[in-house]
């Protein structure tokens, strides 16, 4: 697989030969089983709420296809709401939108917007 870092977490994934994308998380050096959980939440939610996520990052891997990822944050990683995790996440993947510098999902092809995050 491959692996995109950024601050205070990585994102590791591969191509997969299964009929959905697959999101594993993995929370390290949290001590506290509250700020874990609610990472875990957060994460899950970005996911949820971002549907085209899985796309961008079988473009990022060149494949197109469908991915199975591990979101491994560590303890430095601590997003407020899920607006922050995006703007943590998605400017990892500008690459992925033909190199566009500021990252628009609306800009991607195959994204379909699910509305706002809140």
């Amino acid at each position: 697989g491959k692996r995109v870092r950024g601050n205070g977490f990585s994102l590791v994934f591969i191509a997969s030969h299964r009929e959905e994308n697959r999101l594993g998380i993995s929370i390290s050096g949290v001590r506290s089983a509250v700020r874990r959980n609610r990472l875990k939440r957060l994460i899950r939610d970005f996911y949820r709420h971002n549907r085209s996520f899985p796309y961008l990052v079988s473009l990022q891997a060149g494949t197109g296809q469908i991915v199975d990822m591990v979101i491994a944050a560590r303890q430095k990683f601590s997003p407020k709401n899920i607006h922050e995790l995006s703007e943590k996440l998605l400017p990892l993947f500008s690459k992925a939108c033909k190199g566009k510098p500021h990252l628009h999902l609306n800009a991607c092809p195959g994204y379909k917007d699910k509305g706002d995050l809140q």
